[in-house]
């Protein structure tokens, strides 16, 4: 595990990612209307634009918004991914959704697998933020996943026989 604020996460917001976070470009993420994203971010505006407490559109997005427009983000941020002040990533918000979204879960750990591990101030990694209802439906998203995300280790290699 990797505490959020001590990884390489842990970035301070740029004076650019601030301002650039203002009502225009949340109301965008927060009501999914990916065709203003898309102008916003071609006129120069930053997709990575966060608070002054490093919550980031990234993070709104994993949270509240569609796949479409998470998946633009995740595309458009130049792989940077930022902590809150918190130490939450945006898997962390992605686990924190009302109802689980494995569709977008899948997007960012597609990206960044390792968010898995952070830990925020709190010493939660993402997976602590999941529902308790909701256990049984991430139980069977995550062994369906197995493949994916954590190959089978060759026995001949565990056991140092090669």
């Amino acid at each position: 595990m990797m505490p959020a604020m001590a990884s390489p996460y842990r970035q301070t917001p740029t004076n650019k990612q601030m301002q650039d976070y203002d009502s225009e470009l949340v109301v965008a993420v927060q009501s999914s209307d990916l065709t203003k994203l898309k102008s916003l971010s071609d006129i120069g505006r930053s997709m990575t634009a966060c608070n002054r407490f490093g919550e980031s559109i990234v993070h709104m997005a994993c949270r509240r918004a569609d796949f479409e427009v998470v998946d633009y983000l995740l595309e458009n941020t130049g792989g940077e991914w930022g902590v809150d002040d918190f130490g939450r990533t945006p898997l962390h918000d992605a686990c924190w959704r009302p109802e689980p979204r494995f569709d977008i879960v899948t997007c960012v750990l597609d990206k960044n697998l390792h968010l898995l591990r952070v830990l925020d101030v709190r010493g939660a990694n993402p997976l602590n933020y999941v529902r308790e209802e909701h256990w049984t439906q991430w139980c069977a998203y995550l062994f369906h996943q197995k493949e994916r995300y954590w190959r089978p280790v060759d026995q001949r290699f565990a056991n140092n026989i090669i």
